[in-house]
């Protein structure tokens, strides 16, 4: 017998064998064990899912009180609604019906659970989904004198009047006025529910049983998924406050209670333990002990099938680990002294060889796709900084300030000064600077600006001052605000502003603003600008040209990448909005010229 024992443990299937029978010697003695802890098993389940079910109806039943809120409001709040109700033009009046009703209707339909819409203002106007419980909507406001003044700060749960015993309720909610000058409670919208809907999908889920969900306001049962017996009536009192239980007359209860101060809501449901314990306990024994059994054998056939490899698999991690990738694959994996193992080994050492070969040409190739996208992008740049070359341009501007100075023209000397600082910035400035020289040189941009058109143009800026040592390129902001004087401002003599606005976003992200009151864009107009602005089209649409815009794009997505972003807004006769959002830091380092 010992050497057949030692015959089949030097095999892999003799060992399987060994463990399968050692595996059922083992789930015999623990059989009865299994048995003892399934009914602690099944209690522990059975208190699960009572608990999932009862969160299951509350938040039912919460989101759809919240669905009678949303209703009302819609309805209320509705455009066509607010015109037909509070209204002093009669035209108005007339052509807001007809929307509003059909709006009202379409509510209706999305509200499941909702009998009926009303809606009331204070000079006695009224608009209703169907004609069901209206005279009661109107008795109730007049009850509560609602319908010679509404004076409604929160929302209300309310019974009908004359109506005691049915499950309808009305939910009141205050709507507000949304047009001046009344801006005070001026509607009330009733939404009539019907509790009983909530109820029954209660009963959809309990299932066949004597678990059992109630609705209570104001400590009265309004609805109910089942009859209540006498005794369950006494034990709703005593019900606890969140998940319990309650011992009764006849046995003991899982018991869950959630109250609503705010809307004097009460949700109560309960079950019998013994039933959900009992339906467990049955539907589980007879595939406990089988379930049970093959888990833990298979579970102890893997752990040592696992061990039995553990050894040769341990090996090849390690020699995974010892790769040194950073130079290359120089290595290879041993090949242990199992069969299977050594054929896994080999297909690894293959396919290392091949990833190795893949990771030095993929080496070689960034680096030549580095290499040229850098040529390229130092090219674009130079071509875009170069599109202004005088050669002479200052020594004649000085000469000019000079004669102007001797002659005393402050005015044309002033001019002379702004325009020498405004080209010398664009001709000279470092290709990345800080957002305070960009703003001085829209300032000297503007002094020649107002000294050609006295009166006509203003310029404000408002930057705070952490923005102020923000990297960005040089020459970005003065030709967005030269776009706007030459396009904006064609068909007025005066008044014409343009604001720019920088600020911190909380992601360090540099917010631009530039905005002037002018003409502004229609939205193919502003379409239009996009497109040429992002593909570079020269062709000017409708008087105007996305070159300049075009380049400032290109050059600060070269610089910052994918992170930089222009936006348009415009309303056409109203204003023009250029918006951009710079990172932080330069995504590639900006080349000097």
């Amino acid at each position: 017998m010992k050497r057949f024992i030692k015959s089949q443990w030097l095999s892999l299937n003799g060992r399987l064998k060994l463990c399968l029978i050692a595996a059922i010697i083992g789930m015999t003695l623990s059989a009865f064990m299994a048995l003892q802890s399934s009914w602690q098993d099944s209690r522990n389940e059975a208190y699960e899912e009572f608990s999932v079910t009862s969160a299951t109806l509350l938040e039912e039943f919460t989101q759809q009180f919240d669905a009678y809120e949303n209703a009302a409001q819609m309805v209320g709040y509705f455009t066509s609604s607010q015109q037909f109700l509070l209204s002093e033009d009669p035209e108005t009046v007339i052509r807001a019906y007809s929307p509003a009703l059909s709006y009202l209707d379409s509510v209706m339909q999305l509200s499941p659970g909702c009998v009926n819409i009303y809606l009331y203002s204070h000079n006695g106007r009224q608009l209703y989904a169907n004609s069901t419980r209206v005279s009661e909507f109107r008795a109730l406001l007049k009850a509560r004198g609602f319908d010679s003044d509404i004076r409604v700060s929160s929302p209300f749960f309310a019974r009908l009047p004359g109506d005691m015993e049915s499950s309808y309720l009305l939910y009141c909610v205050p709507i507000f006025s949304t047009s001046p000058p009344y801006t005070s409670n001026r509607i009330i919208a009733g939404v009539l529910c019907d509790m009983s809907a909530l109820t029954r999908y209660a009963a959809a889920i309990e299932g066949e049983g004597q678990a059992a969900t109630a609705l209570l306001y104001g400590g009265s049962i309004i609805s109910s998924t089942r009859e209540l017996d006498e005794n369950e009536l006494d034990m709703l009192p005593e019900i606890p406050q969140g998940h319990g239980s309650v011992s009764r007359r006849g046995g003991r209860y899982l018991t869950t209670r959630v109250s609503m101060p705010e809307r004097h809501w009460e949700f109560i449901h309960f079950v019998p333990e013994k039933e959900i314990i009992s339906k467990l306990f049955h539907s589980l024994t007879p595939w406990l002990i089988p379930i049970f059994a093959m888990v833990l054998l298979m579970s102890l056939l893997l752990i040592f099938l696992l061990q039995s490899v553990n050894k040769s698999i341990g090996q090849i991690t390690m020699d995974l680990n010892c790769l040194a990738w950073e130079q290359g694959l120089t290595e290879h994996i041993h090949e242990p002294p199992l069969v299977e193992l050594q054929l896994i080994a080999r297909s690894a050492n293959r396919m290392l060889d091949r990833i190795d070969q893949s990771f030095r040409q993929e080496q070689e190739t960034q680096a030549k796709l580095y290499q040229a996208i850098n040529a390229q992008s130092q090219a674009e740049f130079m071509g875009y900084r170069n599109q202004i070359n005088p050669h002479f341009l200052f020594n004649t501007l000085e000469c000019m300030r000079s004669m102007a100075h001797s002659r005393g023209e402050r005015e044309l000397e002033t001019l002379v000064s702004a325009m020498a600082l405004t080209f010398r910035y664009s001709l000279y400035s470092d290709s990345m600077t800080r957002l305070a020289q960009e703003l001085n040189h829209v300032q000297s941009y503007f002094q020649v600006v107002n000294i050609r058109f006295p009166g006509r143009y203003s310029l404000k800026i408002s930057a705070a001052p952490e923005t102020l040592e923000h990297a960005t390129l040089s020459m970005v902001l003065q030709p967005i605000v030269e776009n706007a004087i030459s396009h904006a401002f064609s068909s007025r003599e005066s008044g014409c502003r343009v604001a720019i606005q920088a600020r911190r976003q909380e992601n360090g992200f540099l917010l631009l603003r530039v905005a002037d009151n002018g003409q502004g864009m229609s939205p193919e107009e502003l379409r239009q600008l996009d497109r040429q602005m992002r593909h570079g089209d020269s062709e000017p649409q409708g008087g105007r040209s996305s070159i300049g815009l075009h380049n400032i794009y290109q050059r600060m997505k070269l610089t910052f990448g994918s992170h930089f972003h222009i936006r348009f807004h415009s309303r056409e006769g109203f204003y023009t909005v250029v918006e951009l959002v710079i990172p932080p830091s330069p995504q590639v380092p900006p080349f000097q010229t």
